[in-house]
C-alpha cells in the first residue's frame, strides 16, 4: 500500500511491519462511541506511528490523509458487480447499509462512482444502531417505508448481515464462496448462497443472466 511505502521512504521503517502493526491495533470498546471515522483513524494512526521510534516526529494528520488517498485509489469493483448493481437498481429500490462511519463510507462510494441521490447510504454509527442486533435493519425498513418480507439483504457477513437482517424479518442472500461451510441451521428467510454479488442478483432475478 502507498501509505506503508511512504512511511518506509520517509522514516526507514519496514513497510511490511507497518501493515502488520496496523492490522494488530485493537478496536477498544470505547471506540464504539466515536461517530467520526476520521477521528478514530487519527487515534489509531497516532498509536501506530508512536510504536515506531523513528516516527515520533511524524505528522499524524498528514499520514492519515495519505492513507485515505491510498485507500480510495485502490478501490475497484469486483468483476460484474457494477453492472449487476445498476441492473438491480432498475428493478427495485436499493439501500446500501454499512457498519462503517459515514465520513469513511462516502469517499469510498465516490471512488466507485456512486454519487447520485439515488444511491442511499445508511451508516450504523451515524444513528447509534448496529447490524448485529437487527436495529440497523429495522431503521432501514423505516427509511424505505417497506414491509420486511418485501426486502432482501445481500451481504457477506453471516453474523452481521444474515443473522442481523433475519432479526428484523428481512430475507437474506449470503454472498460467500463455496469453500466456506454453510451453517447447519440457516435463519428464517434465508434464500441461499451466491459466490459473488452478480450471482446473488441473479438468484433474485434470474432474467438478469440473459
Amino acid at each position: 500500500m502507498l501509505f506503508s511505502a511512504r512511511l518506509a521512504q520517509d522514516f526507514g521503517v519496514d513497510a511490511t511491519e507497518v501493515c502488520a502493526r496496523y492490522r494488530a491495533l485493537p478496536m477498544l470498546p470505547e471506540y464504539e462511541q466515536i461517530r467520526s471515522g476520521m477521528a478514530l483513524r487519527r487515534i489509531r494512526f497516532g498509536q501506530l506511528l508512536a510504536s515506531f521510534p523513528q516516527c515520533q516526529a511524524a505528522d499524524v494528520a498528514q499520514y492519515v490523509e495519505i492513507y485515505g488517498e491510498s485507500l480510495c485509489g485502490s478501490i475497484q469493483w469486483f468483476e460484474g458487480a457494477r453492472e449487476a448493481l445498476l441492473a438491480l437498481a432498475q428493478r427495485v429500490p436499493v439501500l446500501i447499509v454499512t457498519e462503517s462511519r459515514e465520513d469513511i463510507a462516502r469517499p469510498i462510494m465516490s471512488a466507485l462512482g456512486l454519487t447520485g441521490s439515488e444511491w442511499r447510504l445508511l451508516c450504523s454509527y451515524a444513528h447509534g444502531v448496529t447490524k448485529r442486533d437487527g436495529s440497523t435493519y429495522r431503521l432501514a425498513l423505516e427509511w424505505m417505508g417497506m414491509l420486511p418480507d418485501t426486502l432482501v439483504m445481500i451481504g457477506d457477513s453471516w453474523e452481521m448481515d444474515i443473522l442481523g437482517a433475519s432479526k428484523a424479518g428481512i430475507r437474506q442472500v449470503w454472498q460467500a464462496d463455496d469453500s466456506i461451510s454453510l451453517p447447519e441451521t440457516p435463519p428464517p428467510g434465508f434464500l441461499g448462497r451466491a459466490n459473488d454479488f452478480s450471482a446473488a442478483c441473479r438468484l433474485l432475478f434470474p432474467e438478469m443472466s440473459e
